[in-house]
């Protein structure tokens, strides 16, 4: 369903209210519409001259239902209808007055009609792109003066008429590089069989529009070198390392000594160009019906609002191909300045600020952690951050300690059965301490590098590549930087100094294994998952209030290791494993068909099958338990028995905090009665080995009421849906003055199974 949100402004407050008369209330279609307005209802009139005027024809579909939502004391000049579409990106609609043009369609000042040129080959567009290069050269910190830097091996002389490309031998020179969808059409490429030619020219009709375009624009900024991935390697190299290999090692440096990187983010291949020109999409309209609502001259006009890449969500992002892609993430967060070829106009993207020719996106990179952060920049800004900063590890954003020692149990909050139960309960006495005047203040997690990192590795899991294997090679550049920065051995995606934490990632739904081998089974690139409803996520990344995650005691990594099939480091792999010592329990695994659909457009944890993890007695469901792919298919090498016998690994516990800093350190800690963050794994057919199957996270909340049930009354044939439903034990309050229930019974479950695991003793794993 789509959702429209109507935002008033001046001068339409007026028109926030629908007539008494008008019927329209809630979800409405475009026919409901047209009878209200036939009613003279002033609100729907503006509706719907609006929509149909400026909205893509798709849009007007007679059997869409909209979802009305009234917001009012907007500070702008406008008013907005937001048109939200499940999985695609919002559609923004501006309706304005004459006299109050707002900075979207129109150059301040010059009144209505004077629309800026909505054509990115315009010399309007080059001075806006050659003032923020100049600003950002001149004022920007961050990104550095822009000063010539060591050319890569290859690239395009394009300083006069002729194009060629040029072997490079230690030559300083500013230069550009361009960023672009390959796409599926065939596209010009160096081969081994070309490359000597192309040294002496390459003929300008042989060359894609976009790559002539970002030529043209290169040489209008000044600039006699341009880089291009597909042109400056050669694509067909057999060599040991192949060229492919040497080049793609050396991303991170081709894109951070670039003076600017051209992104032609609005294309989706080579043949549709970096330039827009003629784009009438986002004209004004006059809106002729609403003459009379003023009794002054003033003239109502409507828009279609540009789209903007720094508040555009990645896995919604139609308008942008380019924001899909993973190879180009990596060369974004790599740039020091990108000029974002975005439809109608150019936007600006640096280490401090984003700019647009219309104004609507122009404000500095603030703090991570901020809610106001544009969402798309959030990633560039960590990685600025990190850079720049050799301070941010593990431990920052948090003030604390070692794990809070408590040398009293609860107190006028609890029963004598639940101190009897829980002799060791340091996480509930600190949580019934909790002032709860304070549980509605933000939560705010830690910026250490390691949870930042996740942050761009769940940004980036989510993208798109022709090529599967070429997961950790599109990240290589991103992942050599900061290893440059932050010292740290580079393990599949993730990281040897903060490995055991890093190692508690998830599924928000199960995924299928590749199948060609492109990463060990504990990292998140083993499962494909390009896909927003059913990414890799973390549980540092939800911001846990008020808690400081822990190295549950006794768990230690005693050797990690990954080999690289090439020279570099940290690309493509060829085998990688961990060995871990930690304590575990043994639990059965089971699963069941589920009949029906997944919601199309669910971000909660949903499958086609239900799941459940017996543990000491319990069950843990999703989406607590959390299995990593679907286990169903004999012919999948994924595939399990249905009450097939995994580990449950103890990795992390939580302890208590009071400051609102979500953060985390390598620290050890007691398990005692504390949330236990786990892994499942289960030992390979004919091997001592093991593989990761799943999350899980052992913690009161987290065992199901089905736990309640007998061994008899458990029938796991059948579904769950189909079992007695249990007696719930009547609930406990947690502490006076705390409006949240308590359950006893899952309490004192909770604490028996943390004992059984605290005494189980460690255990060597190694998982491949």
């Amino acid at each position: 369903m789509s959702r429209i949100i109507f935002r008033s402004g001046p001068p339409f407050t007026e028109l926030a209210q629908h007539n008494t008369s008008c019927t329209l209330n809630g979800c409405f279609s475009l026919a409901e519409i047209r009878e209200t307005v036939n009613g003279s209802c002033g609100l729907c009139t503006l509706f719907s001259e609006a929509l149909h005027k400026c909205a893509p024809p798709h849009i007007l579909s007679s059997d869409v239902k909209y979802n009305v939502e009234q917001k009012s004391g907007d500070e702008s000049n406008s008013t907005m209808i937001r048109i939200d579409r499940p999985r695609n990106a919002s559609i923004m609609i501006e309706i304005f007055a004459d006299g109050a043009c707002t900075r979207n369609h129109a150059v301040p000042g010059d009144g209505i009609g004077a629309l800026f040129a909505a054509n990115t080959s315009s010399t309007r567009s080059l001075e806006y792109a050659e003032k923020w290069l100049q600003d950002c050269a001149d004022e920007h910190e961050r990104c550095g003066s822009g000063l010539p830097a060591p050319l890569p091996t290859r690239i395009l002389d394009v300083s006069d008429s002729t194009v060629r490309l040029v072997h490079c031998r230690g030559e300083i020179a500013k230069y550009a590089c361009l960023s672009h969808c390959w796409g599926v059409r065939s596209m010009l490429k160096t081969t081994t069989s070309n490359v000597a030619d192309f040294g002496q020219e390459i003929a300008w009709d042989l060359l894609p529009t976009t790559f002539q375009d970002a030529i043209s624009f290169t040489r209008r900024l000044g600039l006699k070198y341009l880089w291009i991935d597909s042109l400056c390697i050669i694509q067909d190299d057999q060599s040991k390392p192949t060229d492919w290999e040497c080049e793609s090692s050396m991303m991170a440096s081709t894109y951070e000594n670039s003076y600017v990187t051209l992104a032609a983010s609005a294309s989706r291949d080579s043949s549709e160009g970096c330039y827009t020109r003629g784009e009438d999409l986002y004209k004004p309209r006059y809106l002729e019906a609403l003459e009379d609502v003023s009794s002054d001259d003033t003239r109502v006009f409507a828009c279609l609002a540009i789209p903007h890449i720094a508040w555009s969500h990645y896995h919604t992002n139609e308008l942008f191909p380019l924001m899909q892609r993973a190879w180009g993430y990596q060369e974004r967060m790599l740039s020091p300045r990108t000029i974002h070829f975005a439809g109608p106009e150019l936007q600006w993207e640096c280490g401090q600020v984003n700019r647009c020719e219309c104004g609507t996106s122009n404000h500095d990179g603030i703090g991570y952690g901020e809610t106001t952060q544009a969402r798309s920049e959030v990633d560039k800004i960590l990685y600025i951050h990190h850079m720049l900063s050799s301070t941010a590890g593990l431990h920052a954003g948090s003030s604390q300690g070692k794990y809070p020692q408590q040398d009293e149990f609860f107190k006028d909050s609890t029963s004598g059965a639940m101190k009897e139960s829980a002799p060791n309960s340091e996480y509930y006495k600190q949580v019934s301490k909790w002032d709860s005047s304070k549980w509605n203040e933000p939560t705010v997690v830690s910026d250490s590098s390691a949870i930042s990192w996740r942050r761009m590795m769940r940004r980036y899991a989510q993208l798109y590549l022709t090529f599967p294997h070429d997961i950790f090679p599109a990240l290589s550049g991103l992942a050599t930087s900061w290893k440059s920065h932050k010292p740290d051995t580079y393990l599949a995606g993730l990281w040897k100094s903060s490995l055991i934490h890093d190692l508690l990632w998830y599924m928000i739904r199960p995924r299928p294994r590749l199948q060609d081998w492109r990463a060990p089974s504990w990292s998140w690139a083993s499962v494909n998952s390009p896909d927003y409803q059913q990414r890799y996520n973390h549980f540092s990344l939800q911001g846990v209030e008020n808690t400081r995650n822990y190295v549950a005691e006794g768990t230690k990594i005693i050797d990690a290791q990954c080999r690289p099939f090439g020279p570099d480091p940290t690309g493509r792999l060829s085998e990688g494993y961990v060995v871990l010592q930690c304590k575990a329990l043994s639990a059965t695994l089971w699963r069941w068909q589920v009949a029906g659909p997944i919601p199309e457009h669910s971000t909660n944890y949903t499958s086609t099958e239900d799941f459940r993890l017996s543990i000491a007695g319990n069950l843990i469901a999703p989406p607590d338990f959390a299995p990593d792919t679907s286990f169903s298919d004999p012919a999948s090498g994924s595939y399990l028995e249905n009450g097939a016998e995994v580990q449950v690994l103890a990795l992390a516990v939580t302890k208590w905090c009071e400051s609102r800093v979500y953060s985390e350190t390598t620290e050890t800690a007691p398990i005692a009665d504390s949330p236990i963050y786990c892994i499942v794994v289960c030992r390979r057919r004919d091997s001592q080995e093991y593989e990761r199957i799943g999350y899980v996270c052992l913690h009161h909340i987290s065992i199901s009421d089905q736990s309640l049930l007998s061994d008899d009354e458990r029938d796991f044939q059948t579904p769950p849906s189909t079992w007695k439903q249990p007696k719930i034990p009547r609930q406990e309050q947690r502490q006076k003055g705390i409006d949240v229930d308590f359950e006893l019974w899952k309490y004192e479950a909770h604490c028996k199974l943390a004992k059984k695991m605290d005494e189980s003793g460690v255990q060597m794993f190694k998982i491949v």
